[in-house]
């Protein structure tokens, strides 16, 4: 996910493995705002932005904040979600978002923030953008 320009949105720059419904879903209009309105329109992607480091939700159903997440997730197929910042030398510019359909046991460290993520097959990953039908 990347940031745009004012840093008030993040959007989906690529994805592997996600539905177009999903993208859809998380790219509708005020549910990735950085800055949102209320703790119940917040998210964990929006939060490790803010505050420039990974946040990792282990159960996504038992999270204390994250309204709408708590709704979707379950739907969706995840139980647990981790969002990491990437950086660019002065400024964080976008989100890793990770899901997963398991409940994680544990809170990634700095060194290894993949560690307590269960691991999966490898799939196609590409941009957004770049499937059958889309131009270049």
């Amino acid at each position: 996910m990347l940031a745009d320009e004012a840093q008030e949105r993040v959007t989906v720059a690529g994805s592997c493995g996600l539905t177009p419904e999903y993208i859809a879903l998380v790219s509708d209009e005020g549910s990735l705002v950085i800055h949102p309105p209320g703790s119940e329109l917040d998210t964990p992607a929006a939060r490790a932005f803010r505050e420039a480091r990974t946040i990792a939700v282990p159960e996504v159903r038992a999270a204390r904040a994250y309204g709408r997440l708590k709704m979707l997730a379950p739907a969706l197929g995840y139980r647990s979600l981790i969002a990491s910042p990437l950086r660019a030398p002065d400024e964080v510019i976008g989100l890793l978002v990770g899901t997963a359909r398991a409940r994680t046991t544990s809170t990634p460290t700095r060194s290894s923030s993949s560690s307590c993520w269960p691991s999966r097959p490898r799939s196609r990953c590409r941009p957004r953008g770049s499937g059958p039908g889309s131009r270049r």
